[in-house]
C-alpha cells in the first residue's frame, strides 16, 4: 500500500483533533522522504520525524505533547479491550518498546521473526499498530489482571505471504506454564468469529515448537499439512469453528 494511502488514515484519525492545520499535515505526509510506511502512517518514528517534518515545513509548528497523545489515542480507540478471568487483551503501545526490544534480542523469538534489534523490535510494534488501522483485527498484547505485568501476545495476522488469517500466540518465558496462552487465544478466537467473521483460523506452526502444538490440540485444533510461510517451513493447523 501507498505510503500516502497509510498517511490519509492519519488525516482521517486527526481530524478536529489537532490544531495543526490539515493542509500543513497534508504537505508534511507527502512522499517525498524515505520514511517507513507504518512509520508514516502513524508517526510513530524514532526521533519523532513526523513532527520533524512538519516543523521544516513553512507556518507549521510543534504540537504539545498532548495533542501527540491524541493522535495516537486515536489510532488506538477502535482496538477492543478483552478481558478474561485472569488477562486483559489489550492494543499495543508505545511503553510495550522496551519489553519487545529485550525479546527479540534473544534466541527465543526465533520463532516469531527474531532475533532483531531495536529498529526491528520498533518496526514490528508499529506494523502491529497498522495491521489494526489496515486490516481492523490484529494482535492484542496480553497483561495480567492481577498485576498489570506485559506477558505476550495473542491474536489474528494477515500480512503479505499468508495463506489466510491466523490464530497466534507468544508469551515471555516468565509467563510460561500458567495457561495464559490458551486463555488468551481461546478469547481472541472466539471475539474474531463473532465480530470479525473469522471463523475456522489456522495456526502456523513450527515443527519444532513442541509447546504451540500442545496448545492448538488443547484448543480443539488439528493438524493439517506441512506448509512454508515466507520461505520458512511449518505445519498448518486448523481450528474449530466456534459457531459449530
Amino acid at each position: 500500500m501507498r505510503s500516502t494511502a497509510l498517511a490519509r488514515l492519519v488525516l482521517e484519525a486527526v481530524e478536529n483533533r489537532h490544531t495543526t492545520s490539515k493542509r500543513c499535515l497534508e504537505d508534511a505526509l507527502r512522499p517525498q522522504a524515505p520514511l517507513s510506511e507504518w512509520g508514516l502512517a502513524l508517526g510513530l518514528r524514532p526521533g519523532d520525524l513526523l513532527q520533524e517534518r512538519l516543523i521544516r515545513r513553512q507556518g507549521c509548528r510543534r504540537a504539545p505533547a498532548r495533542q501527540q497523545d491524541h493522535v495516537m489515542s486515536a489510532m488506538l480507540d477502535h482496538i477492543p479491550v478483552l478481558d478474561t478471568q485472569r488477562l486483559t487483551l489489550r492494543a499495543p503501545k508505545k511503553a510495550d518498546l522496551p519489553t519487545l526490544t529485550a525479546f527479540f534480542e534473544t534466541e527465543r523469538s526465533h520463532m516469531v521473526g527474531g532475533p532483531a534489534d531495536a529498529t526491528g523490535a520498533f518496526t514490528k510494534l508499529t506494523a502491529r499498530i497498522g495491521h489494526w488501522a489496515v486490516l481492523g483485527y490484529g494482535l492484542w498484547h496480553i497483561d495480567s489482571r492481577e498485576n498489570g505485568d506485559f506477558l505476550g501476545w495473542a491474536g489474528i495476522i494477515h500480512p503479505p505471504g499468508w495463506d489466510e488469517p491466523e490464530l497466534g500466540w507468544t508469551l515471555f518465558a516468565h509467563a510460561e506454564g500458567n495457561g495464559y496462552a490458551f486463555e488468551a487465544a481461546r478469547a481472541a478466537r472466539a471475539f474474531a468469529a463473532q465480530e470479525f467473521k473469522l471463523d475456522g483460523l489456522i495456526s502456523y506452526i513450527h515443527p519444532d515448537n513442541t509447546r504451540s502444538r500442545a496448545l492448538a490440540e488443547k484448543l480443539g485444533a488439528a493438524y493439517e499439512h506441512d506448509g512454508a510461510v515466507m520461505g520458512t517451513p511449518c505445519q498448518i493447523w486448523r481450528h474449530p469453528k466456534e459457531a459449530a
